[in-house]
């Protein structure tokens, strides 16, 4: 009855279609759908009025667990690509790639704690109480693109792999509400930007020179700039309609083990300044990997 349940079905659906065009292009198209709820739920038999307890010393917990958290996210994505092959005596082989790659994400929470708070023991000793300001219904989105070329380039003894790509993410609030609960009132939040990255240009080049023209020996040299892509994180830490919790003393005078009036000491409200904003002047991370090297087969 203390644990969680955690039945997940989820759905996936992909639509593809390629193309061979002549004897030189290929075209490839997919759009997916991405759907599901990750769930925490409560047990079955766990009633409104089950309040969780947990002792913080012995590493229990009974009636319930702390809160229920469901998480419905989806995910829609398109990929679409193009590839040349062009070969030439003097000139050498080409196997050129083009593409555009789009997606739209959404990510909510729902929470619930029974009574909007659960109680705390320490080794057996009533202690506190943790208040929570549910009801709890956030919502998220993230949009990413990209576009990207490259190609590989084989001509004589050498092989160059030459690529670029212009990306960008952004991630807004809609507007949304949370219903009152037991200790706060219902809100309302209007829709907020948290960040727009882009267009990020990274560049990729990567040369292999055979050396000795056996085929056995390599000199190599790679340069390639990544961005960091992005989920939905940062915009659930800068959403303020989010769960908070605060720690009130309890002191349970009749020796019940449950949360009687009277019990509770002095709670003020919940605290402000938990939620960040992201920098009007914030850039998005990224690595530059470089490498030289040689290669040799022995064998």
């Amino acid at each position: 009855k203390a644990t969680v349940l955690q039945n997940q079905p989820a759905q996936n659906y992909v639509v593809q279609y390629n193309h061979v065009l002549g004897r030189r292009l290929v075209v490839d198209a997919r759009f997916g759908r991405m759907w599901g709820v990750f769930p925490v739920r409560y047990q079955k038999e766990v009633g409104p009025d089950d309040i969780a307890i947990r002792d913080v010393v012995r590493f229990t917990r009974i009636n319930a667990a702390e809160q229920q958290s469901l998480n419905p996210n989806g995910r829609y994505q398109g990929n679409f690509t193009g590839s040349y092959f062009l070969d030439s005596a003097k000139a050498g082989t080409h196997d050129l790639k083009a593409g555009l790659q789009l997606s739209w994400e959404q990510v909510e929470y729902e929470r619930i704690r029974n009574g909007d708070y659960f109680l705390e023991l320490s080794d057996g000793q009533p202690f506190q109480a943790q208040l929570a300001n549910t009801p709890i219904n956030s919502d998220h989105r993230l949009q990413t693109w990209g576009v990207f070329l490259q190609d590989r380039w084989v001509v004589g003894r050498a092989t160059i792999n030459a690529g670029l790509r212009v990306d960008g993410v952004s991630a807004h609030l809609p507007a949304q509400t949370s219903p009152a609960g037991n200790f706060v009132e219902a809100r309302s939040f209007p829709r907020a930007d948290v960040f727009d990255f882009g267009p990020n240009v990274a560049p990729r080049l990567g040369i292999s020179y055979d050396l000795f023209g056996s085929g056995r020996t390599a000199v190599k040299a790679y340069y390639g700039r990544f961005y960091n892509q992005f989920g939905s994180q940062i915009a659930e830490t800068a959403n303020p309609n989010a769960i908070v919790n605060q720690a009130v003393a309890w002191t349970d005078r009749n020796g019940n083990v449950a949360l009687d009036p009277g019990e509770l000491g002095t709670f003020t409200g919940f605290p402000r300044g938990l939620f960040p904003t992201v920098d009007a002047g914030a850039t998005r991370p990224y690595s530059e990997e470089f490498n030289v090297g040689v290669e040799h087969q022995l064998g």
